[in-house]
């Protein structure tokens, strides 16, 4: 398998773990990558699990469902705009709340393609000395 990245879709193809952890056959998205395992955010649950690299697959051969591919597709093309270091997602009444933690400099332009790509209500906020916290709401469906 090729090596991953974050902001990929993959699924779980490991029948005994998704019933250790009570994980149904949910797509997820790839938040964090290590030399052995990745840490994933599982749609709809909204869980986040490190899983081995060999238990996974690409979203291609997982075919998530066409509600949860849609919300997974733009979660994954918002944590590809800008270098996050981290990604928190929780469910809100419009939707899903998201903050990605920035380390560095982030650009007008990548603010500009979050706005375009459907978030709301875009906030910057101070992180520390060196990072930035980005929060917006992405609604579902939209």
């Amino acid at each position: 398998m090729k090596q991953l990245a974050a902001g990929e879709l993959v699924g779980c193809i490991s029948v005994a773990f998704r019933e250790a952890v009570r994980l149904p056959n949910e797509a997820g998205i790839v938040l964090a990558v290590r030399r052995r395992d990745a840490q994933v955010l599982f749609l709809p649950s909204l869980r986040s699990l490190w899983v081995r690299l060999e238990h996974l697959m690409p979203a291609a051969r997982a075919r998530p469902e066409p509600a949860v591919a849609g919300v997974a597709l733009r979660l994954s093309a918002l944590l590809k705009l800008v270098p996050a270091r981290s990604l928190e997602v929780a469910a809100s009444p419009v939707g899903l709340q998201v903050k990605l933690v920035v380390s560095g400099a982030v650009s007008l332009e990548s603010l500009e393609r979050i706005r375009e790509s459907g978030a709301r209500g875009l906030k910057v906020l101070p992180e520390g000395m060196s990072r930035l916290g980005l929060v917006c709401e992405m609604p579902i469906g939209a």
